[in-house]
């Protein structure tokens, strides 16, 4: 299980490096202090009137081998949040 704080803060940072990031030249630290409304994420055409949120909140949550309380609604609601933030929130349920 990954249980402390600094392996969920780099499971989370390496999630959105490969999901908003991949390919960019960007490092860990700027990844962490990236605001979720600052995300690049966008629509799938395949997906419509799914969040483009969606499959990013489903990749986080499997930073835990447990039950966590994260949807796209949190992460809307709480836009201003950093990527750093969220691993905060997700280590949190696991304490």
């Amino acid at each position: 299980m990954t249980n402390s704080s600094n392996e969920i803060r780099n499971c989370v940072r390496a999630k959105v490096r490969a999901f908003c990031f991949a390919g960019a030249q960007i490092t860990d630290d700027e990844i962490g202090k990236t605001k979720i409304s600052d995300l690049p994420l966008s629509q799938n055409p395949n997906m419509p009137g799914v969040s483009p949120m969606q499959p990013l909140v489903i990749k986080l949550k499997k930073c835990v081998d447990i039950s966590i309380d994260l949807s796209v609604d949190t992460l809307t609601s709480h836009s201003t949040w950093t990527v750093d933030d969220v691993s905060q929130y997700i280590n949190g349920q696991t304490i």
